[in-house]
């Protein structure tokens, strides 16, 4: 009976240890009361027992941000000059969620908000061959996420390429077709202002890093999305063999529309379109295309 007795006393013991809730997170930068921050403003805490957390961030208003994620960072986008915040941080694990950290507070100053500035390619630069194109830009310190659209389009209608770029202030592609201008801009992910427009001129016939017969494809083909699972971007390649009204449209898993990502005459070739699903929940999306007689539908997962 003494041994029973010592063996639950010690197992209840474990469990109170191991089996908890997380501890406090340790909140590190900015420091509590800073004033004049640039904006965008970068939250930072740590706590090695934990993935997950919740955050909350308030101004003289209210909350702007309550979230649960798993980082130990947030960038705070389009936030207002001259303006006080507030914030803490708890931490979550599988036996629920600990207690919430002291209360900070900073304020942002009246600079305007950072906006990234591209460097290569230079504006208006010609390329006539460019096995990988490599685009850069310039943005604040820290663990800032850029967010990157390419179009063959000056109003960005269609993207070519679209990416969040975390740690990083480059973007590399292995495919750029000749015979083509492209466009493209960067912004703080989140943000609200993009970067100044830049040009790229690709000269010449055919596409860099593709034979010819795999750009003028025989038949119409929907590959699937890469990469997959995602979050919250991902690219989806088509094939259209001759000129010919094509569409693309995404749906959820109950037959709703979600958003149409091409509606148009798209001319032969192999075709690139970008899908952002940063509003949307996790879950299972279904994207469908037809071209003339043909239509066929491929799924895809949105894991974050």
């Amino acid at each position: 009976m003494k041994r029973t007795l010592l063996f639950i006393a010690l197992f209840g013991f474990v469990i109170s240890l191991y089996g908890q809730v997380p501890g406090i997170p340790s909140a590190y930068d900015p420091l509590n009361n800073a004033k004049d921050l640039k904006r965008p403003v970068v939250l930072w805490w740590s706590l090695w027992t934990a993935e997950t957390f919740h955050l909350q961030v308030s101004d003289e208003k209210g909350l702007i941000v309550d979230t649960v994620f798993k980082r130990t960072d947030r960038f705070l986008a389009n936030l207002t000059p001259n303006t006080t915040y507030s914030w803490h941080v708890s931490a979550i694990n599988e036996y629920g969620e600990g207690a919430w950290s002291d209360m900070r507070t900073f304020t942002t100053g009246d600079k305007p908000e950072f906006v990234p500035q591209l460097t290569l390619p230079q504006n208006g630069d010609t390329r006539s061959s460019w096995s990988t194109a490599m685009f850069n830009w310039t943005m604040p310190g820290g663990p800032v996420a850029s967010h990157i659209q390419i179009s063959e389009r000056e109003d960005f209608s269609v993207l070519t390429y679209e990416a969040i770029v975390y740690g990083s202030y480059v973007y590399a592609i292995e495919q750029l077709n000749n015979g083509t201008t492209y466009y493209w801009r960067v912004k703080i992910e989140g943000a609200s202002t993009w970067s100044e427009v830049f040009t790229l001129v690709m000269e010449g016939t055919g596409s860099v890093g593709v034979e010819e017969k795999e750009k003028i494809p025989t038949e119409f083909s929907l590959s699937q999305n890469y990469p997959n699972p995602f979050n919250p971007n991902t690219i989806i390649r088509f094939s259209v063999p001759q000129t010919t009204l094509t569409t693309l449209v995404v749906y959820d898993m109950l037959g709703r529309e979600v958003t149409t990502l091409v509606n148009e005459v798209m001319s032969a070739g192999v075709h690139e379109v970008g899908f952002n699903a940063s509003n949307l929940p996790s879950g299972i999306y279904f994207y469908c295309m037809k071209a003339g007689v043909f239509s066929e539908t491929r799924r895809m997962i949105l894991l974050r």
